[in-house]
């Protein structure tokens, strides 16, 4: 996995409009970078992807995971996670 450093490009701009700066950051991920990211396998992330639980989009033949996407995920998934532990330790009690 590699991932670059962002990098900045300022636009010219019209005398009547103010110039912008468009950042290169990171925007998408592909499965087995997103699997990296986030210490699951490719596996689990692909499972995730066909169960609809992760979305993603195409890209001819490539899966796309959002970087947001993948953020939102990873936090309902610990979300979902630390209920279900908490409902077994009420269970247990």
């Amino acid at each position: 996995m590699s991932v670059k450093k962002a990098k900045t490009a300022v636009v010219a701009s019209d005398p009547d409009y103010p110039s912008i700066s468009i950042t290169g950051a990171v925007i998408s991920v592909r499965p087995d970078t997103a699997a990296s990211l986030t210490g699951a396998t490719i596996c689990f992330i692909e499972e995730q992807m066909r169960d609809g639980k992760l979305p993603f989009v195409r890209f001819g033949k490539r899966k796309i995971i959002l970087y947001s996407d993948l953020l939102v995920w990873a936090r309902n998934e610990r979300a979902r996670q630390l209920k279900q532990a908490e409902s077994e330790l009420r269970s247990c009690a």
